[in-house]
């Protein structure tokens, strides 16, 4: 359910912020051209404006030339009358036909700037019907500048904001993969640590094992050694009493012979010479078998192998090492053996609240489901990962009843709620559901609509179905 804490799930909560956040910058990016196109069409109208300006300029252009023809006009007018005045003092014929000729130019040009006079007006009035439109036109314009400027700015400042939350994130992010290696990286150290430790261990054992049976075969040579000493002190001590016995025994005989030299015919019926030589015969035979026992344990000193002072400090200075060696494996294997406990707590706790919080939307949803029943999830055991197992219970009795007793469609209806509490308990992007509504009916199939509506308002949901109903279950993308 959960494996080693929160860390992949503050991830994902992360890069989904950071999928949000691109979504936003994309509509951003979207306004922004809009705005372009608004900005745009704006520098097409006041191409129209200039266009408009230069109108008007030609406009002017106009009206002055229309003034300049009405003065011309009037000095037709004045010469008209002046060759009015020379035509009746003058009343000759080819004068006649000079002026005659003159006015018809000038009615002409008279003529021609009346018609353009007329065209005038009408290109006036066209040009404030322009002028009027084009001023709407820039009011819109102008208005919808001001919209796309303050538009524009909350979007910098939008914009801004998501690139120093975007930053932010992506600084946590490297944080986060550091931690993540320098953890990695600790736990290779660690995994390294153990298998040196464990090794070392091992060899550790076996050295002990070789300073036990050095240890063994150095005390049983002392032993040895001593026995050997003490005997060979004991043997000593007896050789010196047999000899001391046999000087006794030589100065008795001496001492004798020359009592049997001197009062060899007084004493001849006390003395007796067979006990004597008895008696020599028997120390010398205890004499021969002390000295065969002193050889054979010579010889059994010299086959036993006799450790020097210096090697003899030296194993023990090794033997010493390896006690101190295999006392640190021994307190880095509890370290060790407590980490892992810590961290058999630590999961086997997050597990339980998970379950715990899984079993709680697993009721609320169950009972949105179906209201006349109460569905409770349990454990089989101690831990998570003995399993689970449902009761259900109607609302009236707290009478618990096997899952076997429910039909087809409740059971399929409490597969969902379970199904719907994981995933709001979870943190996955994306649910499929495949034909969940088949051994529904329309009812039920609502039911389950419902229930997916109110359960996936964050989740990205795709529903493979056959019915209408199924089929109409909202998607909602955040």
């Amino acid at each position: 359910m959960v494996s080693g804490g929160s860390k992949e799930y503050n991830l994902y909560r992360r890069f989904r912020e950071f999928d949000s956040l691109r979504t936003h910058c994309c509509a951003v990016q979207r306004r922004k051209d809009t705005i372009a196109a608004s900005l745009d069409a704006i520098h097409q109208i006041k191409r129209t404006l200039d266009r408009e300006a230069a109108l008007r300029e030609r406009k002017e252009a106009t009206i002055q030339l229309i003034k300049l023809k009405q003065h011309e006009l009037k000095d037709v007018e004045t010469q008209k009358c002046l060759i009015s005045e020379v035509t009746c003092r003058n009343h000759s014929r080819e004068n006649n036909d000079l002026v005659s000729a003159k006015l018809k130019e000038y009615l002409v040009e008279y003529r021609n700037a009346r018609i353009g006079v007329k065209s005038e007006m009408e290109f006036e009035r066209r040009l404030r019907r322009k002028k009027e439109s084009f001023r709407s036109d820039l009011k819109h314009a102008n208005e919808k500048l001001k919209e796309a400027k303050a538009a524009r700015a909350s979007i910098d400042d939008s914009l801004s904001l998501m690139k120093h939350f975007v930053d932010e994130e992506r600084e946590q992010a490297r944080s986060l993969d550091e931690q993540v290696s320098k953890l990695e990286n600790e736990l290779e150290n660690v995994n390294m640590a153990k298998k040196a430790a464990s090794t070392n261990l091992h060899i550790s054992q076996k050295k002990l094992l070789r300073s036990k049976l050095l240890r063994s075969r150095l005390e049983q040579n002392q032993r040895q050694h001593k026995y050997a000493h003490s005997k060979s002190s004991i043997l000593e001590k007896s050789l010196q009493i047999l000899e001391s016995d046999m000087e006794k025994l030589t100065r008795r005989i001496r001492a004798r012979s020359d009592q049997a030299d001197s009062d060899c015919e007084e004493n001849s019926k006390y003395f007796d010479e067979e006990k004597i030589c008895r008696e020599m015969k028997a120390n010398l035979e205890r004499l021969s078998s002390l000295r065969v026992e002193q050889r054979t344990l010579l010889k059994r000193l010299c086959d036993s192998p006799v450790v020097s002072n210096g090697s003899l400090m030296q194993k023990q200075q090794a033997l010493s090492e390896f006690e101190s060696q295999a006392a640190k494996i021994l307190i880095a294997v509890r370290n060790l053996e407590e980490g892992v406990r810590s961290t058999d707590e630590k999961t086997t706790r997050v597990n339980q609240l998970a379950f715990e919080s899984i079993a709680r939307r697993f009721q609320q949803i169950f009972e949105q489901a179906i209201p006349s029943k109460r569905a409770i999830m349990a454990l089989r055991g101690e831990k998570v990962e003995l399993g689970i197992e449902f009761r259900v219970q109607d609302q009236s009795s707290n009478l618990t009843k096997s899952t076997k007793e429910m039909s087809g469609g409740q059971l399929a209806l409490l597969g969902m709620s379970y199904i719907f509490a994981l995933a709001s308990c979870s943190a996955s992007p994306l649910c499929i559901l495949d034909e969940i509504d088949a051994a529904l009916d329309e009812q039920n199939q609502a039911i389950i609509a419902s229930l997916a509506a109110s359960n996936f308002s964050s989740i990205q949901v795709i529903c493979v179905s056959h019915h209408k109903v199924g089929g109409s279950i909202p998607v909602a993308v955040e």
